[in-house]
């Protein structure tokens, strides 16, 4: 598993969720390319970003040009999922483990598990993710953070998932 090979979709829709318990954040996004795709956050907040340059609508407030950073498409879909995957898979004594297959918006892959060594309850982070059997793309994530020093009370979950291939067509802007 490389993270070029995770990071590799082009023309697809996510969706993705941080946070637990009262404070979830919902992410849907269609992405054509690097610098063509709309993410929307909040319900109503929705960002385009078409030939490189951005948009913020708001809800019913006229479109809004913005200037984007650099490393925006990054942060988002596959490629946040995939940085985090990888990432965890590096680190001295976590374990993948391959398991069953699965299936995600129609594609088949493998199931791989990565967890944290025990350290008596501090912080646990375990990992999963569908990865494609043809291409080895990242399908799906999620990310489980837990234990006495893990971030406010609840811990943290992270979830990521492709919900469709070939369905985004050029974004235009609003």
């Amino acid at each position: 598993m490389t993270l070029s090979r995770l990071q590799r979709l082009t023309d697809y829709s996510f969706t993705s969720t941080v946070g637990s318990g009262t404070t979830i954040l919902k992410i849907a996004g269609a992405i054509h390319s690097s610098d063509d795709f709309m993410v929307t956050a909040l319900g109503s907040a929705k960002t385009y970003v078409v030939s490189g340059r951005a948009y913020e609508v708001l809800g019913p407030l006229a479109p809004q040009k913005i200037t984007v950073n650099p490393g925006y498409y990054q942060t988002l879909g596959e490629n946040a999922a995939a940085d985090a995957f990888a990432g965890l898979s590096k680190a001295s004594g976590v374990k993948v483990v391959a398991g069953r297959g699965c299936t995600v918006a129609g594609i088949s892959g493998t199931l791989y598990k990565e967890e944290t060594p025990g350290n008596g309850g501090l912080l646990t982070i375990a990992q999963e993710g569908c990865v494609a059997n043809q291409g080895g793309a990242l399908l799906s994530f999620q990310e489980v953070v837990s234990g006495s020093a893990a971030p406010g009370s609840a811990g943290h979950v992270y979830r990521f998932a492709v919900t469709g291939v070939g369905n985004v067509g050029s974004i235009r802007a609003p």
